[in-house]
């Protein structure tokens, strides 16, 4: 039996500003929701400004760009997958 997971995948422009130097950079990063796209996007939002903050940046802007939906193969992925053991060698 397959066991079809949605994952989906949403892909935000941020500028930030590096703490220790005070210099502006602009980047890209894609936050994962399980199951279910969210309603509004403030937790991923939250989720990026506490990522970069636990870096050094301060996160300037967010702007949502595109989001993108991928089906997985839970047992597929179980069966290929290294068990915990092996993965932290």
């Amino acid at each position: 039996m397959e066991e079809k997971y949605l994952l989906f995948l949403l892909g935000f422009d941020v500028l930030l500003r590096d703490r220790r130097n005070n210099e502006e950079t602009d980047g890209f990063i894609v936050v994962p929701f399980p199951e279910e796209h969210p309603e509004d996007l403030d937790d991923a939002k939250e989720l990026i400004k506490r990522h970069y903050g636990r870096l050094g940046f301060d996160v300037k802007e967010v702007h949502h760009q595109d989001s993108h939906v991928k089906a997985i193969d839970l047992v597929t992925e179980y069966d290929a997958a290294p068990n915990t053991d092996t993965f932290y060698e």
